[in-house]
């Protein structure tokens, strides 16, 4: 129970920064924010409420493509 704990003062926390789409979709001009600054923002606030996020590869998927070059 005290990780749902931790996870909910983390979501708390987040919700009053929130995170910034600073990165720009050339093609289609949309705005995104990108996985480095999810990392970035949620880094402080994980240590702070003492969570790690400890990455798990649950499926691997190689696909070769033959290309003109």
């Amino acid at each position: 129970m005290k990780v749902y704990s931790a996870i909910s003062n983390i979501a708390r926390d987040l919700a009053v920064t929130g995170i910034k789409k600073e990165g720009k979709n050339a093609q289609q001009g949309f705005r995104f924010r990108g996985i480095d600054q999810v990392y970035t923002a949620l880094a402080p606030v994980l240590a702070k409420h003492g969570l790690v996020i400890l990455p798990r590869i649950v499926e691997r998927m190689v696909t070769e493509r033959v290309s003109t070059k």
